[in-house]
């Protein structure tokens, strides 16, 4: 498997902020949250940030967890979803 591009960190970032929008306008502070009960980790509103912006990459096991958080599979993060993007 290649490392992961800058493109790669952009997309799911975006779609973290998509998905938190779709879900109800969830903020990152309920994000962090909601995945540090699921996982027993401490991950920090900043954490939410660097992935968001493209500065970072959540792990495949936060990936899960984030999706589930916020009700989506964990591959809708690797998919574009320009449909959704411009409403």
């Amino acid at each position: 498997m290649n490392a992961p591009t800058t493109d790669d960190r952009q997309l799911i970032g975006s779609n973290i902020r998509l998905a938190r929008e779709l879900a109800g306008n969830v903020s990152q502070r309920e994000l962090v949250r909601r995945v540090n009960q699921r996982l027993g980790s401490k991950f920090a509103v900043q954490d939410v940030s660097r992935w968001e912006n493209g500065h970072r990459l959540p792990s495949l096991h936060t990936t899960r967890a984030i999706a589930a958080a916020l009700g989506r599979t964990r591959g809708w993060f690797y998919d574009e979803h320009p449909e959704l993007e411009d409403r």
